[in-house]
């Protein structure tokens, strides 16, 4: 019974993305030739430094920070995403250290206050492939003061991350 569950969930969470159509240039999974073989509930902060010019001030994204957290079975943290000298890294606590590198991005169907949808690609580690999609919020909501009075500022976010082999 219990493997039964497991698959069914495995199922579950496969079509949350082999079911939708991923926005273009987001390239599916499945065309890729790619499996599901984890996928987390990421919530943090994406991270954004005031960039001063003579036009004005603009935010300017510098990483981001979440927890990935499991469902079901796998219930609790699950691993960290943070950035890494300005790169990508997922450090999960099954396989330890995933680097990887943006590929791809689309804008969020949800609209312009969430952040993008990204394919990553990995350069080390267990998976071929990372995508970011359900995402909620993470986008600054006003320019930033000119000029900047806050160097940083932190926006909260939440987004599944699939990971492909």
């Amino acid at each position: 019974m219990f493997k039964r569950v497991l698959s069914l969930q495995a199922f579950l969470l496969a079509a949350t993305v082999f079911g939708q159509q991923l926005p273009s240039p987001l390239q599916s999974p499945a065309a890729l030739g790619l499996q599901l073989k984890a996928q987390f509930a990421g919530s943090g902060n994406q991270i954004y430094k005031c960039v001063a010019s003579s036009t004005g001030s603009t935010w300017v994204s510098a990483g981001a920070e979440a927890q990935l957290q499991g469902s079901g079975p796998t219930a609790g943290q699950r691993g960290h995403h943070y950035f890494e000298n300005g790169k990508p890294v997922f450090n999960l606590n099954t396989v330890g250290r995933v680097d990887v590198v943006k590929v791809a991005e689309a804008p969020a169907p949800s609209g312009p206050g969430d952040v993008k949808w990204l394919e990553l690609r990995v350069v080390s580690g267990p998976f071929r492939a990372v995508y970011r999609t359900q995402s909620q919020g993470g986008v600054p909501r006003a320019p930033p003061s000119n000029p900047c009075s806050q160097q940083y500022s932190q926006v909260p976010y939440s987004a599944t991350y699939s990971f492909y082999a």
